[in-house]
């Protein structure tokens, strides 16, 4: 009887086991005659009140030709061409700061944020960047109603609306003191963003 009942009770094992969701090929063991491998997964989860879209965090901007007699004097720009940034899934939340103009952002639901563009500043003009390949000019950083913008200042603030915001910024050759060589240029802008 108690050999009837050992029998009985593999019996039963064997049979949860053949029906268990974990068989080998469940769990990810090779079957015979296969190979096997690991993919490890990471990530992260934050806690922010927006989410920087990749489409912006990395972005070529083309400024085109810009002929010499459109940039004869010091302070003059060529076309100012927009650079938008995409924030996704912006939450309903407090905020109290400045912006770039000294102006208060208060909010009891509309979340905010700074952004800072820092690179190499021109070394005639600081509150342009620099732009290599040529002389003479540098690139002016303008907010969205086009005014000048520094480049030595540390942020600008923005309010935004829960959901997604397209925030929108310009930038433009600008004429400096130096002797203007043509040529290719560029230059590369880095991007910095605090959720307050």
């Amino acid at each position: 009887m108690r050999q009837a009942n050992r029998r009985k009770g593999k019996l039963v094992m064997l049979l949860c086991m053949a029906l268990s969701p974990f068989t080998p090929a469940a769990i990810g063991q090779a079957e015979p005659g296969q190979t096997q491998g690991e993919i490890y997964v990471t990530g992260n989860l934050l806690q922010s009140a927006c989410q920087l879209a990749m489409e912006s965090a990395y972005q070529t901007v083309t400024l085109g030709d810009i002929g010499s007699a459109r940039l004869r004097n010091p302070g003059e720009r060529g076309p100012a061409i927009e650079i938008a940034i995409m924030m996704r899934d912006c939450v309903s939340s407090d905020s109290d700061l400045r912006d770039s103009r000294g102006n208060r952002l208060w909010s009891r639901d509309q979340p905010a944020i700074s952004v800072q563009f820092y690179g190499v500043k021109d070394a005639l003009n600081p509150e342009l960047f620099s732009l290599q390949g040529v002389k003479g000019v540098g690139l002016r950083l303008l907010d969205g109603d086009r005014q000048p913008l520094s480049a030595q200042a540390l942020w600008t603030s923005r309010s935004l609306l829960p959901g997604d915001n397209r925030l929108i910024w310009h930038i433009a050759a600008e004429r400096t003191l130096g002797v203007l060589q043509p040529g290719s240029y560029y230059a590369v802008l880095h991007l910095g963003v605090s959720y307050d």
